[in-house]
């Protein structure tokens, strides 16, 4: 089993996938299959099993899926070949701009303040 981790809880998680040749793969939970395609390795078809939780690759498998829900880590057992590979990612993050320019500001004013106390 694999278990990927978060620092704070993730809404709908996109996983994106390469490479994931004639793998068996389940998260436990439902997922949908957002979308696959010819990689640089060729094509395959992800079949979603059973329970919705998982696929089966059919070929070559290169493509996105999400798992709906709030997450603070993910869980999934597969089948193993040579090599495959896998990101993680999430939509709609918000980076908190208002600390990360007063941080900036900060920062600046310091380096001046020591630039003047120089002269």
């Amino acid at each position: 089993m694999v278990t990927i981790s978060f620092a704070k809880p993730v809404k709908d998680p996109l996983v994106a996938l390469v490479s994931w040749n004639s793998n068996t793969v389940d998260f436990g939970v439902p997922i949908n299959i957002l979308s696959y395609g010819v990689g640089y390795w060729g094509g395959g078809t992800p079949i979603l099993n059973s329970g919705g939780t998982g696929f089966f690759g059919s070929g070559e498998v290169h493509g996105v899926i999400e798992l709906p829900g709030v997450f603070s880590s993910i869980s999934f057992t597969h089948t193993t070949e040579y090599w495959h590979g896998l990101t993680v990612g999430a939509r709609n993050v918000v980076v908190p701009l208002p600390a990360t320019l007063l941080l900036l500001g900060s920062g600046l004013a310091a380096l001046v303040s020591l630039r003047s106390r120089q002269r």
